[in-house]
């Protein structure tokens, strides 16, 4: 009961704070189990609550035996469907025993559940895949040679491809690849387990890195997230120009392969890349621009134009902007605060700002409709209309804010224009010689 409460509640807060959740691949989950759901792990929390939203069948995830330190911990997790593991760079937890957690392992996948695993064991805001533990490999096989290869294990991939993991309001794709399964592994498992295990993590690996916008290390990642931020989807022939999330990811993919294939044939280009994203990355922040001005051309009209029409609904809609504002400024700023002060790692950001917008919102939300309520005499039902009023005013007000920087962008640009013409054509310079570099 608790575990399906709780699913219902987070489900909710994702896709509050998260702009859009596309998911691809679904009818890759099989309807029932004995399955292995192997995930990447970049966002901490957030990867297993967004398994367990898409999931329709209850799900049970292995989990770090550090969170269950005390005993009250153990029965709230082990309820909540968590099965602990000690992993050797954290020591071992008192009160967990490897063996009995992949034997309750075992005896989950041959009761047809289905069991999330994140084999890299550690969770980084990055797109590198890292090293996976041959954990998932050894439970499926294992599983099957307990039951003579005629199980019917199945392990199914799952890419979760952040557009920004911490950011309010950002995207998400989840990638989810067709399930294999491992019974064809008995004489190889007979033979050798150790090589049996390692073939299979490597399809996992394979898998994995079909659903996923990689990068090869942490260099890699930065400059791809350089060049991201450069270049527009119309400077690639084979992605469409929607700006959905799926190929903001192709995106990066692209831009990654890129990088790789000139690695190989023409290193000398990918330190001219490295220097001149760097550059224009650097002249952008500091004149306050976005590419896609510069790109436009030094065309005044246009500009001045957009600026009107932006203004217009600026004013028009401005009483409304104020008003989500004012009543949802101090939980946002109060969340604001909190979540870096519980934790600096930015891998858990967007889970506490979830629990924690799920504790202070509700609580804020009621004390002023109680307040407004009484001050003023309203009938219930205009209190009823005016408590839903406070969540979309606030997701509303958040929107217009956004749209306020991007209108502050635009002046500055124009501004640039009839002052600064040198700067702008510099940038553009800069710019077109950096994609001749990248797509010629």
């Amino acid at each position: 009961m608790l575990y399906h409460i709780l699913k219902f509640i987070i489900s909710i807060g994702i896709r509050i704070y998260y702009k859009e959740i596309k998911v691809v691949g679904r009818e890759h989950i099989p309807k029932k189990g004995p399955l292995i759901i192997a995930a990447n792990h970049p966002n901490t929390l957030m990867d297993a609550w967004m398994i367990g939203m898409i999931c329709k069948q209850p799900i049970y995830y292995m989990t770090k035996a550090t969170f269950f330190s005390t005993r009250f911990k153990r029965r709230l997790l082990t309820s909540l469907k968590m099965v602990p593991i000690n992993r050797a760079h954290e020591g071992r937890q008192e009160g967990v025993d490897n063996k009995a957690s992949f034997e309750a392992c075992y005896q989950l996948l041959e009761n047809e559940k289905f069991l999330v695993i994140f084999p890299e064991g550690t969770s980084f805001k990055e797109r590198v895949l890292r090293k996976l533990k041959s954990g998932t490999a050894r439970i499926a096989l294992e599983t099957e040679n307990r039951n003579n290869f005629e199980l019917g294990v199945k392990i199914v991939t799952v890419g979760i491809n952040y557009a920004m993991p911490e950011r309010f309001q950002s995207r998400i794709l989840v990638s989810i690849s067709e399930p294999f399964e491992v019974k064809d592994m008995k004489e190889k498992y007979a033979q050798n387990p150790t090589t049996a295990s390692k073939e299979v993590t490597e399809k996992i690996r394979a898998n994995l890195e079909k659903v996923l916008a990689t990068t090869l290390d942490k260099e890699h990642d930065q400059i791809t997230e350089n060049l991201y931020d450069i270049l527009s989807i119309q400077d690639f022939k084979n992605l469409s120009r929607s700006k959905g999330v799926a190929n903001r990811i192709s995106k990066v993919k692209e831009i990654s392969n890129r990088l790789q294939e000139l690695e190989v044939s023409e290193p000398w280009k990918v330190y001219e890349i490295k220097y001149l994203a760097k550059k224009i990355n650097f002249k952008l922040k500091k004149l306050h621009l976005k590419t896609m001005f510069v790109e436009k051309g030094i065309r005044k009209g246009r500009v001045i134009r957009e600026l009107f029409w932006s203004m217009l609904l600026i004013i028009l809609f401005f009483p409304l902007f104020i008003y989500g504002l004012f009543f949802n400024f101090v939980p946002y700023k109060l969340v604001d605060l909190l979540v870096p002060k519980i934790s600096k790692d930015v891998e858990y950001f967007a889970p506490l700002a979830i629990i924690l917008s799920g504790i202070i919102y509700p609580i804020y939300y009621f004390g002023v409709v109680y307040a407004v309520v009484n001050i003023f005499d309203l009938i219930f039902f205009r209190g009823m209309i005016f408590m839903i009023s406070l969540p979309i005013s606030g997701i509303f007000a958040y929107t217009f804010k956004k749209n306020l920087d991007h209108v502050a962008y635009k002046w500055n640009y124009l501004f640039l224009l009839i002052s600064r013409k040198d700067i702008v054509r510099a940038l553009e310079k800069d710019i077109k010689q950096l994609k001749a570099y990248i797509f010629n």
